[in-house]
């Protein structure tokens, strides 16, 4: 548990933390006796989608001091995480009437894998994998059956979209829940080359109710966690809490994942996101995760950094220059960095095509259109 934190700070992370030691239950017990601002608690507990856990941990050992509002967000939870479950079954089961594979991340199959229980993570959408060549047929099937999205892509740039971006994001008939369909971990200027492919043979079992359900492995999942949590600069506390949970509930092959990250120049990611879940959630690391932080200096830095940030109940986001440096301090490789830095600025995406749709001949032009877009854009906002 990180030092100097604010009381009702401190009650949230011994509440999250996987941990379970008697020293917890006595902490919480204590913590949770002493006059609080309740309001405070339970707007940071939101603010970083760690209501259930909050709820659990008070139930545990003072379930009389639970706010009326808090037992309301986790029944209200509950119930969406198993009105959710049953729509990612028929998400499941159509792809599979179509020939199409995926495999289901985040959402029911983490709570479940890390959690044990589905009502200890907050979440609100659908997240599944599927092979990039299956992306396009992937989308139009939910839209042949009433799914809708807010991307207008025209077919000349379809190709384009699929090398350049990961995920379509596409709503149900009834407007909820949003489901996004991944063909990568993260798009291609952040210059991680994850190949997704690989997962299906790696694939993990995940039981749900009555059923069996396919979910990358716990090697997979964890590396999967900190890529995503690096991308976002680890915003919320729940992002850890993910890494924390799946570390303390999973026999993690530590070689396995170490090589797959090393090899990919995210090691320093892993680090930073493993490092987190041990300094702000009381997990403990393996010696190979130990001796990794320690022959690598920056990782400290950045788990202060981020550390401090969390903890600031009034932080505010980043800026796409400090996102775009953090995203370079969070990478050992220059290589990997010079990468990042001309892909992200010379990445034409969609609002590129639709501020100007370039004839093929002309598509060298767009690098030279986005600077002066983002200049709109962003203006006074960047940093």
């Amino acid at each position: 548990m990180t030092e100097s934190a604010r009381p009702e700070m401190e009650l949230l992370l011994c509440c999250a933390s996987p941990a379970g030691s008697d020293r917890h239950a006595e902490r919480i017990r204590t913590l949770s006796g002493q006059t609080l601002d309740w309001q405070c608690l339970l707007d940071t507990a939101a603010a970083h989608a760690l209501r259930p856990l909050l709820y659990w941990g008070l139930k545990a050992v003072r379930p009389e001091n639970i706010p009326a509002s808090l037992a309301e967000s986790f029944q209200h939870n509950t119930r969406n995480s198993v009105q959710l479950t049953a729509e990612l079954f028929q998400l499941v089961d159509l792809f599979a009437r179509e020939g199409i594979h995926v495999l289901p991340f985040k959402g029911p199959t983490l709570a479940i894998a890390a959690y044990g229980n589905l009502a200890l993570r907050q979440f609100t959408d659908l997240d599944l994998l599927v092979r990039q060549e299956d992306a396009l047929r992937a989308r139009e099937i939910l839209l042949g059956n009433g799914y809708r999205t807010d991307l207008q892509l025209n077919t000349r740039w379809e190709e384009a979209y699929l090398h350049g971006y990961d995920e379509f994001v596409l709503y149900s008939p009834h407007g909820y829940p949003l489901v996004e369909l991944h063909w990568a971990v993260t798009p291609r200027f952040f210059s991680v080359p994850l190949d997704i492919g690989q997962f299906w043979s790696r694939a993990a079992s995940v039981r749900l109710g009555n059923r069996e359900i396919s979910a990358p492995s716990a090697e997979d999942l964890l590396l999967v966690l900190c890529l995503h949590g690096t991308k976002h600069c680890w915003p919320r506390l729940s992002m850890v809490a993910d890494v924390a949970w799946l570390m303390a509930a999973s026999n993690i092959r530590w070689d396995d994942v170490l090589e797959r990250a090393r090899g990919l120049g995210s090691l320093r990611m892993l680090l930073l996101g493993t490092a987190l879940a041990a300094r702000l959630l009381d997990v403990r690391l393996p010696e190979p995760i130990v001796q990794g932080v320690a022959a690598d200096r920056r990782v400290p830095r950045l788990t202060a950094a981020v550390a401090a940030s969390l903890l600031r109940i009034d932080g505010a986001e980043s800026g796409i220059v400090r996102s775009g440096a953090f995203h370079i301090r969070a990478r050992e490789r220059w290589r990997d960095r010079v990468r990042y830095f001309v892909r992200l600025a010379t990445r034409v995406g969609v609002e590129d095509w639709q501020v100007a749709d370039l004839p093929s001949s002309l598509a060298f032009l767009y690098p030279m259109l986005r600077l002066p877009r983002l200049l709109r854009k962003y203006g006074t906002r960047i940093p």
